[in-house]
């Protein structure tokens, strides 16, 4: 008999349900990203499984925190327990996500853009710190909402994260209430599952299909567009091998992962990482998130 998971474990809290997307996420050995036997000089798998802990841990404290304090909350704790920026784009993933289910007891995301709104400066100013704080890779600066420079003019969190949707996947979520964590990855995911009934497949299925449609912002930032168009065009190529056969895709996905490892890790599309976390938090709290462990 398949040993299962289903129903998402009933007796896990939502700070549980956020550590194990993110350790699920870094176990899998996706082309590019940090995996239990794929370091960075700076990154290592134990990295993301303590900072998993801490975003759990905040989402678990959420009754006494507001969306911003969350968000700084973890993104300070993590800087002070591993020096690093390890999360970042999955804070500001999970913790609205969380939030707003606990709030609304759904991920409808009818409503989310107006709720999100509401945050008020001083609370924009929290997350922008947090941000600042964190360190992202290529993040630049710019004229309004510089979070380099708080002297710069402060608009509210909707308007700074809609000046930097265009170059930043996960800023377009919060201008579109997650719809791509919502109508993309998780669909994805499950029929992913569906396909090859393995949990590591269908991550590499789903992080490959994403490449090939989007390229991936953090690539882009650090790299520049051009990198970022032959990495989707290389994603494209493994993916019409993927849409054959898993074993035909095998050889190439290893040569694709050579190539986004060999200028050190800017070639990292730890953007599309983070969206998966994501993906997986929303389906392991639904229920939806169903895999033959042992496949």
């Amino acid at each position: 008999m398949n040993s299962k998971v289903k129903n998402a474990f009933p007796n896990l809290s939502l700070g549980h349900f956020a550590a194990l997307a993110c350790q699920l996420e870094a176990a899998v050995a996706k082309p590019g990203n940090v995996h239990p036997a794929a370091n960075f000089s700076d990154l290592c798998y134990l990295d993301f499984v303590i900072a998993g802990q801490i975003v759990g841990d905040v989402i678990d404290r959420q009754t006494d925190l507001t969306l911003a304090q969350m968000i700084h909350s973890a993104a300070c704790s993590t800087r002070q327990a591993l020096g690093t920026n390890v999360n970042l784009g999955i804070i500001l993933l999970l913790c609205p996500l969380a939030k707003w289910l606990f709030e609304q007891g759904t991920f409808e995301s009818s409503g989310m853009d107006q709720w999100l709104r509401k945050i008020s400066q001083s609370e924009t100013r929290q997350i922008l710190d947090a941000i600042r704080i964190a360190a992202p890779g290529g993040i630049g600066s710019a004229a309004r909402a510089d979070v380099n420079n708080p002297e710069s003019e402060l608009p509210q969190i909707i308007e700074a994260m809609e000046l930097s949707r265009e170059r930043d996947q996960i800023a377009r979520q919060w201008c579109t209430g997650f719809s791509d964590i919502l109508f993309w990855f998780g669909p994805q995911l499950k029929r992913s599952l569906k396909q090859w009934n393995s949990l590591p497949r269908a991550v590499i299925a789903t992080h490959l299909r994403w490449l090939a449609r989007e390229s991936d912002s953090l690539v882009v930032r650090k790299s520049g567009q051009l990198v970022g168009q032959e990495l989707q065009q290389r994603a494209q190529s493994v993916v019409e091998l993927l849409n054959e056969d898993w074993h035909c895709a095998e050889p190439a996905i290893a040569e694709f992962d050579l190539w986004l490892r060999s200028d050190g890790h800017r070639r990292n599309p730890g953007t599309t990482a983070d969206l998966i976390c994501a993906g997986l938090f929303v389906l392991l709290v639904s229920g939806e998130l169903v895999w033959d462990r042992h496949a």
